[in-house]
């Protein structure tokens, strides 16, 4: 019944998702006052480890979004829509094994401030 600070982390921003896969909090994309180069939107991605408490930095996102939505499914990270200089329909696949990302079938529609859920 208390709370605990834990290690911060690296990339500090609102609107992002997040999904677990193998006990790991993967974080994605985003959206930071202080800009950048995408007006703000990031195509971040780290993982925090509970059992070690550290972050890890892993391979960016190919498309700054915020407003977008993840989950995990079969131990991949899956990100669907956003927005970044306009609403995306792109679904993106997020490989731990190999830190890589691939794409998947678009959404029917361009679609932001969504949520996902795995079943």
């Amino acid at each position: 019944d208390s709370w605990q600070q834990m290690a911060a982390m690296p990339t500090a921003r609102d609107s992002h998702a997040a999904a677990v896969v193998d006990g790991k909090i993967y974080v994605t994309g985003g959206y930071s006052e202080f800009g950048d180069a995408s007006g703000g939107c990031s195509d971040a991605l780290e993982s925090y480890d509970p059992v070690t408490n550290t972050w890890t930095t892993l391979a960016s996102l190919d498309y700054f979004r915020a407003w977008h939505a993840s989950a995990a499914i079969k131990g991949k990270l899956l990100v669907f829509g956003g927005s970044s200089d306009g609403r995306t329909a792109l679904v993106n696949v997020y490989s731990p094994a190999s830190n890589s990302w691939g794409r998947a079938i678009d959404l029917p529609c361009a679609m932001d401030k969504c949520v996902a859920l795995a079943l």
